[in-house]
């Protein structure tokens, strides 16, 4: 039997073709045809907009989806029914709730198809609650609620005019959004605003435009601006900032006092020898024994007298060039301590720019009060060597200038480069290992407080000296 608002009537079958006709124009529709004979269960096919007539009076010629066509008559048509929106087409609540109430009543004609035509309801009743309805707040609070959830899925933060996008971000928000258009089609000028900022953001980024601070500028223009600003807030920072202080000491008051006691124990003793050299020549007559203690006194203090000129005396000048950059060690400071970026993987320095760094840059810390009689450090200069490295540390002693020497001798084998020798001097005055190693420990301490300071890692390692310049690694 077939259903009984179907009896295949003539009249019934030209009413429909004619509604047909006038709908199927309109948008792509469902169209459900009864069975050509009573055993066959009613048909669903989807159509395309266009419709054409035959010379054949009730006959309907259907163009579908895929672009093939069938030729019907106009009694086999059921029902048609209006198929959701493509694109951006704009559908109103009317209209939605009309199809779902056509879509009840087709259930009913055409029992057999009763699970595709409640897809269809479910998928009309999705894009319902989409839909805002003034009249009706719970349906109005769902619109928005899913209206909401959707946007906030597209586009997971909002735009920030002062934020630099790369052209992927903007891109992937136009997708998104144009998605939302087709789920969303009755709130089109809405999204149409969420996506004004990111077209013009990704049409200025294919232009070759760059964001600055919110504002587009050309390429040249950008970099100028970045240059001053980046400038401005490196000297800003350069001048709040100091490494830490250096040790103030290069010669302990204990090893001042002990040095200054034995050169005067030995004068006495020289002053005595000579004195009682004199004695026995004028008084005794001892031609032989007066002599050897005049020459045991003088020979004590031209020892001491030696000695100490050696320890005043100024050794040769370093040769470490002229025309040194401090703004090398500026930007390296700028860069790991201001901005904290990582630590370059490979740093070289010319042994020129380290001292001019750090005749700008390293201040000596305070004495304590009891530190009365010291010899202050008032500064460092470095000379890389082949294999090797003279470093050299100024002091004062009563207004006369101490130099301190020092010079390391590198060895490489197959655990890199190993210390091979350290020999030390004040003045010219050659300075016994003990000394030298104590003293060298006391600056590398100096120079761990400094490597801290500009954010090097601790696995950092020398790979070689040479001739003015050296290299080091961080793993």
């Amino acid at each position: 039997m077939r259903p009984a608002v179907c009896w295949g009537l003539p009249a019934i079958g030209l009413a429909a073709a004619a509604i047909f006709s006038s709908v199927l124009l309109a948008a792509p529709s469902w169209v459900i045809l009864e069975g050509e004979r009573p055993e066959e269960p009613s048909e669903l096919i989807r159509v395309a907009k266009e419709n054409r007539q035959t010379s054949q009076k009730g006959i309907v010629v259907l163009e579908e989806q895929d672009g093939k066509t069938r030729t019907v008559a106009g009694g086999r048509i059921l029902a048609v029914i209006p198929a959701l929106p493509e694109g951006e087409a704009k559908i109103e609540r009317e209209e939605a709730v009309r199809a779902i109430n056509l879509l009840l009543e087709a259930k009913n004609k055409a029992p057999s198809l009763e699970k595709p035509l409640q897809e269809q309801v479910e998928k009309w009743k999705e894009l319902l609650d989409k839909m805002p309805n003034a009249n009706d707040p719970e349906a109005l609070a769902r619109a928005e609620d899913a209206f909401a959830r959707a946007v906030s899925a597209a586009i997971p933060g909002a735009y920030d005019p002062m934020e630099a996008y790369t052209p992927e971000q903007p891109e992937a928000r136009i997708s998104a959004l144009e998605k939302l258009k087709k789920e969303f089609p009755a709130r089109t000028a809405e999204i149409q605003q969420l996506l004004d900022p990111w077209e013009i953001e990704l049409r200025n980024l294919r232009e070759g435009r760059r964001k600055f601070e919110g504002r587009w500028l050309s390429s040249e223009e950008w970099e100028r601006e970045r240059g001053a600003r980046e400038s401005a807030a490196q000297e800003a920072f350069l001048k709040t900032i100091h490494p830490p202080d250096i040790s103030p000491i290069l010669i302990g008051q204990g090893t001042l006092l002990a040095s200054l006691a034995a050169a005067t124990v030995g004068i006495f003793f020289g002053i005595s020898f000579l004195f009682h050299g004199i004695l026995e020549l004028m008084r005794r007559r001892a031609w032989w024994k007066g002599p050897a203690w005049i020459l045991g006194g003088l020979l004590v203090v031209g020892l001491i007298g030696r000695g100490t000129g050696l320890a005043l005396a100024h050794p040769e000048p370093l040769d470490t060039g002229s025309g040194g950059n401090a703004s090398v060690l500026e930007e390296l400071m700028w860069e790991t301590v201001g901005q904290k970026k990582p630590f370059p993987r490979e740093l070289q320095l010319r042994d020129m720019d380290l001292n001019e760094w750090c005749k700008k840059r390293l201040q000596p810390g305070a004495l304590s009060l009891f530190e009365i009689l010291v010899v202050k450090v008032e500064g460092w200069k470095i000379q890389f060597l082949d294999g090797g490295l003279i470093l050299e540390r100024a002091g004062r002693l009563l207004g006369y200038t101490v130099i301190l020497r020092q010079e390391l001798i590198l060895q490489r084998n197959d655990k890199g480069e190993q210390i091979y020798r350290m020999e030390g001097s004040i003045g010219k005055m050659p300075l016994p290992p003990a000394v030298v190693f104590r003293s060298w420990s006391r600056w590398v301490e100096d120079v761990s407080r400094l490597a801290e300071f500009f954010s090097a890692p601790k696995g950092i390692r020398l790979e070689k000296f040479e001739k003015g310049r050296g290299t080091f690694s961080c793993p």
